[in-house]
């Protein structure tokens, strides 16, 4: 269980607006032992602290995400930021390795092939537009999901899922 517990496996989600992608990606999270989840931008969060947002939004957030999450909005350690570059320059403080997860990305490396490291952050972005090449320019490496069917890309909340437990491995091997 101190894997479960550790900080070293973290997740960035970045603009995701499905709440339900957010829940199955907090589950998912909780399945993998990751330490910590960032909330960024426009992603819903259940409630938090001092919420500024209206009652009503608040609510539906909040039974979205735990529809899919089925808890683990309670049990993984999850923060929220308006702005990604906070994020990043925590992570970076904190000695963390950055791998942007996107498809059709130049430069992008296969998931598989992700150098190993002992403090690993995977950032995922929006499901229509993904991830804007700045960050991934902040990232020490975007990373894909090979694909071999007609589709070019996956659900956000399965690729990251993917990414995760590649990630997993990656990092306890």
């Amino acid at each position: 269980m101190a894997a479960a517990n550790s900080p070293q496996l973290t997740l960035v989600i970045v603009d995701v607006r499905s709440a339900h992608n957010v829940g199955t990606m907090l589950r998912t999270a909780d399945a993998c032992g990751v330490g910590r989840v960032f909330l960024v931008g426009l992603t819903p969060t259940p409630r938090r602290p001092a919420d500024t947002r209206p009652g009503h939004v608040i609510a539906a957030n909040t039974k979205a995400i735990a529809k899919s999450a089925l808890g683990a909005e309670s049990t993984v350690a999850w923060e929220y930021y308006p702005d990604l570059p906070t994020v990043i320059a925590t992570l970076r403080r904190e000695n963390y390795r950055l791998y942007a997860l996107e498809c059709n990305r130049q430069g992008s490396q296969s998931l598989f092939s992700a150098a190993p490291a002992s403090h690993i952050a995977l950032i995922v972005g929006s499901e229509t537009t993904g991830l804007d090449q700045a960050t991934c320019d902040r990232c020490d490496a975007t990373l894909e999901i090979p694909m071999h069917g007609h589709k070019g890309s996956l659900n956000v909340a399965v690729a990251a899922g993917i990414g995760l437990y590649a990630l997993r491995q990656t990092r306890d091997h």
